[in-house]
């Protein structure tokens, strides 16, 4: 399924996730979306040949919970060679939502209501901030989870690399 920059994606939509280094392709469902503010992804821990999930690939465990995105990861770009891809199905049940916290500034926001949260036991470096990357990041961080490597920014400054 191809999507725009104005398609919304429902929760429960499932999609697959080339990894990179042609490492396979995970697969994963939007947990939460909400409109304005992004998605929460979640992408389970297996790994398959193509962009069809394995049979069983819904009672596998997570390898990645709420993961912020804004969709762009479904858009080919020269910094995202390897666009996501939504499939024509839906999951059984989303996963129960642990807290879907972000910063927006200073503030930390709750996204499941969009209301202010003022706990002061938060660890804020623990929180996604509402600054999507406009990269293949969330493609590096799928694949290294479930490769059990590294990645970061390589030194050249030209992108991304995993460390094995």
């Amino acid at each position: 399924m191809r999507i725009d920059q104005a398609t919304a994606i429902p929760e429960g939509a499932m999609f697959c996730v080339p990894l990179v280094e042609g490492a396979g392709y995970a697969y994963g469902y939007v947990a939460l979306a909400r409109g304005g503010w992004g998605y929460l992804y979640d992408v389970y821990d297996r790994i398959g040949a193509d962009d069809t999930p394995p049979d069983g690939i819904e009672d596998a465990g997570l390898a990645v919970r709420n993961l912020l995105g804004s969709g762009g990861e479904f858009l080919a770009a020269t910094y995202n060679p390897r666009p996501w891809r939504l499939l024509d199905r839906q999951v059984r049940a989303i996963a129960p939502l642990g807290p879907a916290l972000f910063q927006v500034g200073s503030k930390v926001l709750d996204m499941r209501d969009g209301q202010p949260v003022t706990d002061a036991t938060i660890d804020l470096k623990s929180l996604p901030y509402k600054e999507y990357p406009t990269d293949d990041e969330h493609s590096y961080l799928i694949t290294a989870r479930l490769l059990g490597c590294e990645y970061r920014f390589n030194d050249a400054g030209t992108g991304y690399e995993l460390l094995r």
